[in-house]
């Protein structure tokens, strides 16, 4: 009779496990944002001109001094806590998109061609400056704060237009979302702003 295998007479592991990272609960900084925060529907804004404060360039052709461009009218209602309705959203990418898209390069997916480096660069720097980059990345990181719902829909409003959503959409999304969950406070403030703005 052959002798039992050494497995067979060792005692079995418990089969209890630890939850997967993804279904723990996680303790969010005072003033982030959640990432499942659901828009709240506003009464449509004007998309040119709001009350104005200090901190906007001034405009000499207002009658108050100041200029609400697209980016710093999506700012003001991040400051105050509200959060463009994902309809709103949707008007403002797909109308910044029609005038913009002659000064973007060709869609090319995830991983940029050689050839258009420097545009796809310039692009997302146009990107960043226009307050459409990191758009569900919390504020403290250099985004712009809304929801992975309103991400959606810049996305699909990209494709819509032909254009990139992102320069490196391997570096934002994979790299980006790594050091954003599980980096060190020094790694998010030294690695996440940048990768916006490249």
């Amino acid at each position: 009779m052959a002798a039992a295998s050494p497995r067979s007479s060792s005692p079995r592991r418990s089969a209890t496990r630890t939850p997967p990272t993804s279904h723990r609960r996680i303790s969010l900084p005072t003033g982030t944002p959640s990432p499942r925060r659901t828009a709240t529907p506003s009464p449509r804004r004007s998309p040119t001109r709001q009350r104005c404060s200090s901190r906007h360039s001034p405009d000499p052709d207002c009658g108050c001094g100041c200029d609400l461009t697209e980016s710093s009218l999506r700012s003001s209602q991040r400051d105050t806590g509200d959060v463009i309705t994902v309809e709103d959203f949707q008007h403002d990418a797909a109308t910044w998109l029609t005038a913009n898209r002659a000064d973007a390069p060709r869609d090319y997916g995830a991983i940029c061609p050689p050839d258009l480096v420097e545009a796809g660069l310039g692009w997302q720097r146009r990107l960043t400056d226009a307050g459409w980059a990191g758009i569900h990345w919390p504020t403290e990181y250099g985004g712009q704060g809304p929801t992975p719902e309103h991400n959606g829909v810049w996305l699909l409003e990209c494709a819509r237009a032909g254009v990139p959503a992102v320069f490196n959409m391997v570096g934002f999304v994979l790299a980006g979302g790594a050091v954003m969950r599980y980096g060190t406070p020094d790694q998010q403030t030294q690695h996440l702003r940048a990768t916006l703005a490249t």
